[in-house]
């Protein structure tokens, strides 16, 4: 597969997943940002969304499993700073991925002390 026709599948599944997002079907976007995750997709999108949408579901592993491949998947991201003000992707990503897992963590300690 070549990159212009692996970029285009990944923009595909983006899509799909924002179309998903917009009518509310939470399960075909996650599998849609998890297929963007799959191939290598190098922004924030597929995988905030993931995570925003397995917290929802209390599908606290997944949301885990995400956070976690924000980390393994790190090559993808862009490390560069356009503006002195914002984050780099990297650095927005690997921030949101910590906090969320952190608020993850607990509540998994919380449902197994039920």
């Amino acid at each position: 597969m070549t990159s212009t026709s692996k970029e285009n599948e990944m923009m595909d599944w983006i899509n799909k997943a924002l179309y998903y997002e917009k009518v509310k079907d939470i399960n075909n976007c996650n599998y849609c940002c998890e297929k963007a995750i799959g191939l290598g997709h190098f922004g924030i999108y597929p995988y905030q969304k993931a995570i925003i949408n397995y917290i929802k579901l209390k599908e606290w592993k997944n949301a885990l499993r995400i956070c976690d491949l924000v980390f393994k998947n790190e090559r993808f991201f862009n490390h560069r700073k356009f503006f002195k003000d914002k984050l780099s992707t990297w650095e927005e990503i690997s921030s949101y991925a910590s906090k969320r897992k952190v608020f993850i963590l607990k509540q998994i300690q919380k449902e197994s002390k039920k």
